[in-house]
């Protein structure tokens, strides 16, 4: 092999290393839960959630990433065949009288574990989101939203 061959082998390797070590993780569902799981499979998993309305269920005391102040999540069904398609963590409590707002430090926070763990994301103003084959995540001031991407 000659000596360019031999650099451009390597730089190939070097790349070919970089995809796999960069390439983002999929994730199906949030902290324990799938997407699909029934209420009652889910209100096990977290149970000291509130039921409202037999298609949402609300846990407080839960952080949206390392590092960031606790606020609550709102765990959404379908509402026909009651599985898990959705769940929203915000600041705050659920009791609140309106939303409250991620600060600018805990938003960079967010991003940069959803990035770590997800790889890049679009970015459209100030909304982030990652688009994996079973989940889709968006990130603003407000919320931090997990949606499936397909159904089970």
């Amino acid at each position: 092999m000659t000596f360019r061959g031999s650099v451009l082998a390597w730089f190939l390797l070097v790349a070919l290393v970089t995809v796999a070590q960069a390439a983002p993780t999929d994730i199906d569902g949030w902290n324990g839960v799938r997407w699909g799981m029934t209420v009652s499979a889910v209100q096990a998993r977290f149970p000291s959630g509130k039921l409202l309305l037999g298609s949402m269920l609300t846990v407080e005391n839960v952080a949206a990433a390392p590092g960031v102040k606790p606020g609550y999540a709102v765990l959404i069904f379908e509402r026909k065949d009651k599985t898990l398609r959705r769940v929203s963590l915000m600041p705050g409590t659920s009791s609140d009288a309106k939303p409250g707002k991620y600060t600018a430090a805990e938003v960079a926070a967010i991003r940069a574990d959803l990035t770590k763990r997800c790889g890049g994301a679009a970015m459209v103003g100030d909304l982030a989101r990652w688009t994996l084959p079973r989940t889709a995540i968006t990130l603003t001031a407000t919320s931090v939203e997990y949606s499936a991407t397909t159904k089970k």
